[in-house]
Formats: C-alpha cells, sequence, structure tokens
C-alpha cells in the first residue's frame, strides 16, 4: 500500500508556475537568519531527499476523501487567521507560514470556501515576494484553481514538478532552508488539521492515516538533520522531536491480501490489496493531537 500525505501543500504552492517576478524585501532580521542558515557547510539539500518526502506525503485528493469521509464541517477557526502574515518578519516566519496558508487554503477549496480562500491570495503572494520566490507563484493560475476544486487532481503533477524547479533554484542559492521550511510548515499544518478534525469527529480511517505519518516523519527526520547544528533550527527540530518521540510508539505491520485484477480503460492491472495494520494506545494518540496543536499554534505567533 503507497502511503502518500503531500497535504494540501501542493495545492498551496498551488501550480507553482513560473510568471512575473515579484517584488522582494528582507528586513535585518530576515538577513541575518539567511546568514546564519549558510555558514552551515551542509545546508544543501540533496534533491532526491524533498522528492522522497513529496512522495510519502498524502496527496489533496486523498486528504479531501478522508476528510469528507469524515462527515466533518469547514471549521474556519482552524486556519491560521489570514491578518497574521504582516506580523511575520523574519525569513524563518514567512517561508513556514507560506507552507501553512498553502495548506489552509488546500483546506478551503476541499469545502468550496472560494470567497474566504480569494482573501488570502494577498497573503500568500506578499510571503513569497517577500521570500524572493515570487516569480513561482502565478496567482492569476492559483485563482481560477481556488475557484473550481475539480482542478485539484489535474494540477497535481504540475504543483510537485514546479515545487521541485523552486527546491533546485533555491539549492543552487544556498537557500535550500526556505523550501525546506515551506514544506515542514505544509507538513505541520496538515497533521493540525488532521489531528483536529479526528478529535471532533473521529473515525478509525482519519485515525489510521495519521498514525501512517510516522513513516513520513522518519523522511522529515532526515531533513532536519540537515540543519542539526544550525541555531536557527533548533527550536523546530527540538518540537519535531518530541512528535518523533510519541511516534515511536506507534506500531504499524503490513497485511498481505490477494492481488485484484480491474480492467481499467481497456487495460489489465494488477491492484495490490496490502493492508497496513495500526497499534497505537490512547494515551499517545491523545497526546499527539494534544502535542500537534502546541508546535502548530507556536509556529503561526509572531
Amino acid at each position: 500500500m503507497k502511503i502518500r500525505l503531500l497535504g494540501i501543500v501542493c495545492i498551496a504552492l498551488s501550480t507553482l508556475v513560473f510568471s512575473s517576478c515579484g517584488g522582494s524585501s528582507n528586513d535585518e532580521e530576515s538577513i541575518l537568519f539567511d546568514s546564519l542558515v549558510n555558514t552551515n557547510k551542509t545546508a544543501k539539500v540533496p534533491p532526491e531527499v524533498l522528492q522522497k518526502i513529496l512522495k510519502s506525503l498524502p496527496s489533496p485528493v486523498e486528504m479531501t476523501s478522508i476528510i469528507h469521509q469524515s462527515k466533518a464541517k469547514f471549521n474556519k477557526d482552524l486556519l491560521n487567521p489570514r491578518e497574521n502574515f504582516s506580523d511575520y518578519t523574519s525569513s524563518y516566519k514567512k517561508a513556514v507560514n507560506l507552507g501553512i496558508y498553502g495548506t489552509d487554503l488546500g483546506y478551503m477549496n476541499i469545502y468550496e470556501e472560494t470567497i474566504l480562500s480569494m482573501t488570502y491570495l494577498d497573503a500568500i503572494k506578499s510571503l513569497a515576494n517577500d521570500l524572493k520566490i515570487g516569480h513561482f507563484f502565478n496567482m492569476d493560475v492559483i485563482g481560477r484553481m481556488v475557484s473550481n476544486k475539480n482542478n485539484i487532481d489535474s494540477l497535481m503533477y504540475i504543483s510537485t514538478s514546479s515545487f521541485d524547479k523552486m527546491s533546485t533554484y533555491l539549492n543552487d542559492q544556498n537557500r535550500a532552508h526556505i523550501s525546506s521550511l515551506i514544506l515542514l510548515g505544509g507538513w505541520i499544518e496538515g497533521l493540525y488539521l488532521y489531528t483536529q478534525t479526528a478529535k471532533a469527529y473521529p473515525t478509525q480511517q482519519l485515525k489510521d492515516r495519521i498514525c501512517e505519518q510516522k513513516i513520513a516523519l522518519n523522511d522529515i527526520m532526515v531533513l532536519l538533520s540537515v540543519y542539526e547544528n544550525n541555531p536557527t533550527f533548533k527550536e523546530l527540530i527540538t518540537d519535531i522531536t518530541t512528535i518523533k518521540k510519541l511516534y515511536d510508539n506507534v506500531t504499524i505491520s503490513y497485511k498481505p491480501g490477494e492481488p485484484k485484477v480491474e480492467i481499467v480503460d481497456g487495460m489489465l492491472q494488477i491492484i495490490d490489496s496490502t493492508e497496513s495494520v495500526i497499534e497505537i494506545s490512547d494515551e499517545t494518540y491523545n497526546s499527539l493531537i494534544s502535542e500537534v496543536a502546541i508546535i502548530r499554534n507556536k509556529l503561526i505567533q509572531k
């Protein structure tokens, strides 16, 4: 069974298509942050690391399906308030919250909250421009995407491909920390939406998907190890490690099933029916929900 949780980050960074270059601005705190990161000789992230993480995260289509199947109602209170974006002055906060806003955009799109989604676009554009990656965001295309949720599936390839291009661009400029933080912010927000939805509308399927993030987290820890000697990342690494310790108590095993043969569009396909078996105590599960909320709420603070 292939577990993909490309949280709604890809929707978030939506159709990261090349367009006109946006303006940019950096304050002293941002410049200091970038210089601190660049003193780390291991700051460049192997492209295959980001690619592996992207493949281990859940797709927007999968997340849409799971949240809808939980019968959960849209909850605006789960979003990072749009007005917060103007309070983020460091590159660290801007990058993390660009990922968070992107995932929120996907969540809004799931529930066809078009008007609300449109109000978030200027926040996303502003943060992207400040990080000097505004030229990767075609806001016209993003605007059309959020007005039509049926675009999600067809835009997945473009989104992922363009995120790779942005990551390569930042890597070449010794700014891989920006794409890493966007990815981490999006993943944490996706996990936050998962856990908060499960808390209000508990289903076994949603609980299993949350537990399966243990697999993605192993890859994320590899990404964070690139910055383990960097003081700027110290608090984030400590927080993610706290989640990792909880996930260490989760056991995932696999139960082989009989392969199924189906004909799809005239083509014979063999479907893998392997099932995952999840074991987690109520204490660990409830602690995980609480800890994710604490970390996420810390990240959206100015």
